[in-house]
């Protein structure tokens, strides 16, 4: 078949219909430069044209003196750690300009150097460096969090040497990997982007595109995005289709003449004002020649009526197919290699001298199927450059990709793979840039092994990327190919069990805590039937607290059979099990049932746990029994203010322990149990210092803070009730995108309580059907009697005074089954408030005693003023008054 294309490029070289977008990004910059860091977000369909948009912006703020970092996300790298990121580095050091500012800037180097372990390929500009250091302790988000912060000063340092606005254009997130997408919310959360700083900021302006009708096949970016939205970190421009008027000047741009307004419509009616699809439709019609060239102008007739294809793809198929067998045979090839693709693997591939295939590639050009990508790596001449390639869009590669049968696919891939193999073992001739860079090999023939359903091939390659996205500090990354690993062995592998576990474990680690409890839970059952009890019971207490994020029903079960089995181990004097890990379990045990405020139950296991701990000599038992100390400091709390005070100190200790250790769980309770307990004490001052300690230890490790404890505090102050509703609001809907529902829920609970002080019902009213069921759930006292006060005074609030007083019991009847002082204060208080309202003295008097009681035990000050304010109200509705005003005023 004679192939035709077009004598001349069939593109609009220029932008149309985007003046009032690229004003706006105008602006957008103009903020950063003055010290106000910016996140804007190009939405749009494939091929409306965010790319020219980004290239024209990129063009005019170069003009204006800023520096401009430009990266791509491309589909064949969604698992490769950092690739838009490194992509942008990598671009900018290999120019001149980027090598000249790295040479001259000792901050650079000093920021930069963490590049090395990423990109090799840039040791030598960083050769009086030395090797880097990734040396971050603690746990997986810790340590990924130390490696953002090291990014940011990166980006702060360039934007300082160059004294102007930095620039940072990421192109097509949807195929971002999921840690850079998690960069890029630590980036905006820093910066506090697209806000007004009190102080000038980092000029700097981070530009991101993605294609709208990715979003469902993008979970990740999804996240984000909403994410964003929600904090106001971002702001969204839609690049829409263009209108007819633009459409018909882009149209006449690409043709260089004027056209017939019918026969734009017709054209506009095909392509619905989208440009690429309208330059793969001008190429289709003049590779068919029903558009031709005739002394250098394209004949169009008023009337012409062509045969248009019924959609792109199938402009893209019709060129394609007039290409010779051996071009279709390469592009072929191209696809299944990816997006961007080398001439040398590719030549090796097709078996082709390198003038044939530049022949090909030169007729692929031609028909606007492929470009050439200007890129070059650092310190090569321009002969030496690594020669690589580029479909022109991505859906011209998923176009002829997806036009291969399964099994041509699967065959392909596999001849990449071991094409890749033998490069990637060859040493090239000196002065002779590799096929394949060895860094870039395991990831590649992971991939393409794999497509080939080869997965024991697969394997070791998957291996090899999942090591190295661990020491990168990329858990999703590491997820992913450890996951890969584990489908491809048998089913009842041991080996598979303990991948299952490592997996549930860095779920947990990233707050995943739907998949870490999947995870956990299959490496359990797996265990067990493998004859391994004791490593089912571990994965069985590592499942306890995603169980609590997720408000697990099933929560008080798995508690009961930890407690039990562990049981068992204690009643086996020399059993051989008692080591770390069963220390680890006893404080589980005993942190929840402490939770529980079953305080003789945990002191139990605190107990085991305190001799397990002076018995071993293994030094992991510090971090092992913080839980259990953590847990005797919030038991001592609800003593005598002299023991309370004693178990103050030992929870600051645990919080100075576990964050020496980078213990997550145990700051997570940490900061929760001290900011509450010194509530309950009346020393809020002291608990406002606690909890901005954990808002900056989120900032410095991604840990969630207690933002419901801020709740309560606001609540207690009686002060701040206007302040703390919108936070709570704020919280509730941030919490909702993790997703984790028992934080949603127990945020809720002040929220509804500081709208019920407002009198605010109908907000409060709605709230409560919603967290409900969640904090039901949970099956702990504390929360479920928080909910039921806020029924009790929403009830009372609408008159209907025998629910009220059906509420108050249950809270008293649950009360009375565990060993709390502190929780329960403000309630007996309002209970007695509401007795005494109904004039039921008895259940009032009733009420007061049991208030009395908790006084008389712990003699805290807060316990103390609500009993004299009990007191004062019940002598004055029993007629009292005299006595019942001095006590008021002894109240006050």
């Amino acid at each position: 078949m004679r192939y035709l294309s077009s004598p001349k490029p069939l593109l609009c070289r220029e932008l149309v219909g985007r003046q009032h977008e690229l004003w706006a990004l105008g602006e957008a910059l103009e903020q950063a430069a003055r010290g106000q860091p910016q996140f804007v977000l190009l939405a749009g369909e494939a091929g409306v044209g965010k790319t020219k948009l980004c290239r024209v912006f990129m063009e005019a703020s170069q003009a204006q003196q800023a520096l401009v970092l430009f990266g791509q996300a491309i589909s064949q790298d969604q698992a490769l750690p950092f690739a838009p990121f490194l992509d942008a580095f990598r671009r900018y050091f290999s120019t001149a300009s980027g090598r000249l500012a790295l040479a001259k800037s000792s901050l650079l180097q000093a920021n930069f150097a963490f590049l090395l372990d990423l990109l090799p390929e840039l040791a030598l500009l960083f050769a009086a460096v030395g090797s880097p250091t990734f040396e971050a302790a603690g746990p997986a988000v810790h340590r990924q969090q130390a490696l953002f912060h090291r990014v940011l000063a990166g980006l702060e340092a360039l934007a300082q040497v160059h004294a102007g606005p930095l620039l940072l254009v990421l192109e097509d997130l949807h195929w971002a990997d999921e840690t850079s997408l998690e960069l890029l919310a630590f980036l905006a959360q820093r910066l506090a982007v697209n806000a007004a700083p009190l102080e000038p900021s980092t000029p700097l302006m981070i530009l991101g595109t993605y294609r709208r009708e990715a979003l469902p096949e993008s979970p990740a970016l999804n996240s984000l995005l909403l994410q964003l939205h929600a904090q106001r970190h971002a702001s969204e421009m839609r690049v829409a289709p263009l209108s007819f008027a633009d459409h018909w000047s882009c149209l006449n741009s690409i043709l260089e003449q004027p056209v017939p307004e019918p026969f734009a419509h017709l054209l506009f009616d095909w392509d619905e004002g989208n440009p690429f699809f309208l330059e793969e439709l001008l190429e289709a019609l003049a590779a068919s020649e029903q558009l031709q060239l005739r002394q250098d102008a394209w004949q169009i007739s008023p009337d012409i009526r062509p045969r248009l294809p019924p959609s792109v793809t199938t402009a893209i198929l019709e060129r394609f197919v007039r290409l010779p067998a051996v071009d279709q045979e390469v592009l072929c090839y191209a696809a299944v290699i990816g997006r961007i693709f080398d001439f040398p693997l590719l030549a090796t591939l097709c078996q082709l001298d390198e003038r044939q295939l530049a022949a090909v590639l030169r007729r692929a050009v031609n028909a606007q199927l492929i470009s050439e990508v200007n890129y070059t790596q650092p310190f090569l001449p321009a002969h030496k450059e690594q020669e690589r390639y580029q479909f022109r869009h991505a859906l011209t590669r998923e176009t002829i990709y997806e036009q291969m049968l399964a099994s041509e696919r699967r065959l392909r891939h596999q001849r990449v793979a071991e094409t890749l193999e033998s490069l990637a073992t060859e040493a090239p001739p000196p002065g002779v840039v590799p096929a394949i860079q060895r860094d870039n090999a395991a990831q590649l023939l992971a991939e393409h092994y794999w497509l080939a359903g080869l997965p024991a091939k697969a394997r070791p390659h998957v291996l090899h990327e999942a090591e190295r996205a661990s020491r990168l500090f990329a858990f999703r990354e590491e997820r992913y190919y450890l996951n890969m690993v584990q489908m491809s062995l048998p089913e009842e592998s041991p080996e598979r069990f303990q991948l299952l576990e490592r997996i549930g474990m860095l779920s947990l680690g990233i707050f995943d805590f739907a998949d870490a409890l999947d995870r956990l839970s299959m490496a359990q059952a797996g265990y067990q039937r493998s004859g391994e009890p004791y490593r089912a019971l571990q994965c069985l207490a590592n499942m306890l607290l995603p169980s609590w994020f997720l408000a697990s029903t099933s929560l008080p079960d798995m508690l009961t059979e930890l407690e039990t089995a562990a049981e068992a181990a204690f009643a086996q004097p020399d059993h051989a099990n008692r080591g770390v890990e069963t220390l680890m379990i006893t404080s589980q045990i005993a942190i929840y049932r402490t939770a529980e405020c079953q305080f003789r139950r945990a002191l139990r296991w605190i107990e085991r746990s305190m001799a397990l701990y002076e018995s071993l000599s293994d030094p992991r038992k510090v971090p092992a029994l913080q839980l259990s100390v953590l847990s005797r400091g919030w038991i001592k709390a609800h003593q005598h203010a002299s023991l309370a005070e004693e178990g103050i100190a030992e929870m600051r200790n645990v919080l100075k322990t576990a964050t020496q250790y980078h213990l997550p769980d145990v700051l997570l309770f940490g900061y929760t149990w001290l900011a509450l307990t010194l509530i309950y004490w009346g020393r809020g001052d002291e608990a406002e210092k606690v909890l901005a300690e954990s808002i900056d230890f989120e900032a410095r490790s991604g840990l969630p803070h207690p933002s419901y404890v801020i709740g309560w505090q606001r609540f207690f102050s009686g002060e701040r009730w206007e302040e703390g509703i919108p936070l709570l609001r704020g919280e509730m809907q941030r919490l909702q995108l993790a997703p984790v529902p028992a934080l949603v829920a127990i945020t809720g609970l002040p929220l509804v309580h500081l709208l019920l002080a407002r009198n605010e019902l109908d907000e409060a009213r709605r709230h409560l059907p919603r967290i409900q069921p969640i904090v039901e759930s949970l099956d702990q006292y504390m929360f479920p009697a928080q909910l039921r006060w806020g029924l009790a005074k929403l009830q009372m609030a609408q008159g209907n005074l025998p629910q009220a007083q059906a509420s108050y019991e249950r809270i008293l009847k649950s009360w009375k089954a565990t060993e709390d002082t502190l929780v329960i204060l403000p309630m007996l208080l309002d209970g007695i408030v509401l007795y005494a309202e109904v004039g039921n003295r008895v259940k009032a008097r009733q009420w007061l005693a049991e208030l009395e009681a908790v006084v008389r035990v712990t003699n805290n000050p807060v316990g103390g003023a609500a009993l004299l304010e009990a007191q004062g109200i019940v002598q004055a509705k029993e007629g009292q008054l005299k006595p019942a005003i001095a006590t008021l005023r002894q109240a006050v």
